[in-house]
């Protein structure tokens, strides 16, 4: 697909985003050997995990320009997330099975996005919403963001 691991490198150290880059590829290479629950409109592509594997990727910006048409904060994160989503040619892809998870620091928020063949769990979804929403009010965000990752993975993994 042209891109594994996507992080915006200036809002965490050296080490972070080292560690960061590796527990993401250590998830997907899991991921590849786990059985993932699909929507019933899914294209048969996604069934292949040889071939369309789950795919995991991070975002994170100091700050976004924020359009002026009156739009909320929130609405200009997402657009950005569908941006950067469309710009990879993840909206091509055949089989839509992602999840994208984006924070912009300055406005301190932080979303996930999911391709639309995936099904996921209320327990990954739970995470997702208390953990990376909060991400910025950590003391130690990035810490934060690589746990999130760790529990996504183990829980998409473990049902």
């Amino acid at each position: 697909m042209g891109f594994d691991v996507l992080i915006q490198y200036s809002i965490l150290t050296d080490d972070w985003r080292k560690e960061i880059d590796i527990n993401l590829k250590n998830q997907i290479s899991k991921l590849q050997k786990a059985n993932i629950f699909y929507k019933t409109d899914a294209p048969l592509e996604c069934y292949d995990n040889s071939i369309h594997r789950v795919e995991i990727y991070v975002a994170l910006a100091k700050n976004i320009t924020l359009t002026n048409n009156g739009s909320s904060p929130n609405e200009d994160v997402l657009k950005f997330g569908k941006g950067l989503i469309c710009k990879f040619g993840l909206c091509k892809q055949a089989c839509k099975n992602f999840i994208l998870l984006v924070g912009v620091e300055e406005l301190k928020l932080a979303y996930a996005q999911t391709g639309v063949h995936l099904v996921l769990t209320p327990k990954i979804m739970d995470i997702v919403f208390n953990q990376l929403s909060n991400i910025f009010e950590a003391e130690n965000p990035a810490e934060t963001l690589n746990q999130a990752i760790s529990d996504i993975g183990k829980n998409w993994i473990d049902g």
